[in-house]
């Protein structure tokens, strides 16, 4: 995981890293009322790397299949996702997905227990838990409202980069190290929960402790200006 690096900018690839590790804890978090992020990438430009990042931290760490992005289009099947599982979760070209008639489960399930409601015949209702944090890739970035764009963090892959990431020695190198990646995610959460020692306070202190480094880590040169002023990352 460490060596696949090196074929993307951090920018690119250290948000969908963290958010995957953190993801089973996503739940906890957002009881909390802590937010807890949709994570976007898009470019008008194909072959990218945009899918292979997340399918890196969700099918290859954790087990998880990638959702298509037509599976979402409706209320009932974007809650079901949701709650299906507390892990990272990648859903895969977005950009035909009506996201108005979702707006209210976007800006709902980052940060709150609940992601939404669905009521039955009998009148009685289901509640969905927002167990899930969710990655999408799309050409465009389609999401206007701000409320809704302060629960995402939306980063733009780098377009110039489209010739070199197709060469032939590059891809099978991706392709090498996609075969190579062992499914050990659940284990480190396994490590993780001994270390804070199931409690929610411990794994904030942990959190905490780390605040300057983590705040570090948000820092990059941004590759597509030609000033290479350093850019902080941030969930608008």
């Amino acid at each position: 995981y460490i060596k696949a690096i090196q074929h993307w900018h951090p920018y690119e690839f250290y948000p969908a890293m963290g958010m995957s590790i953190m993801a089973p804890f996503a739940l906890l978090f957002r009881e909390q009322g802590k937010l807890v992020p949709i994570l976007w990438h898009y470019s008008p430009k194909s072959h990218l790397g945009k899918s292979i990042v997340f399918r890196m931290f969700s099918l290859n760490l954790f087990g998880i299949d990638t959702v298509a992005g037509n599976s979402i289009d409706s209320e009932f099947r974007f809650l079901n996702i949701i709650d299906s599982i507390c892990g990272f979760i990648s859903i895969n070209e977005v950009d035909e997905v009506d996201f108005k008639k979702l707006d209210d489960i976007l800006k709902n399930f980052p940060e709150q227990r609940n992601a939404g409601c669905r009521g039955q015949q009998n009148l009685s209702t289901i509640s969905y838990l927002s167990r899930a944090v969710l990655g999408m890739t799309s050409n465009r970035f389609k999401i206007k409202t701000k409320n809704t764009l302060e629960r995402i963090l939306k980063i733009e892959y780098d377009g110039t980069k489209e010739g070199e990431r197709n060469l032939r020695g590059n891809s099978d190198e991706v392709d090498r190290l996609l075969s190579q990646m062992e499914p050990i995610g659940w284990r480190l959460v396994e490590d993780e929960l001994k270390h804070v020692a199931n409690s929610f306070g411990n794994l904030m202190n942990d959190i905490n402790k780390h605040a300057d480094k983590l705040r570090g880590l948000t820092m990059f040169i941004d590759p597509r200006r030609p000033e290479r002023k350093r850019t902080r990352l941030n969930s608008s």
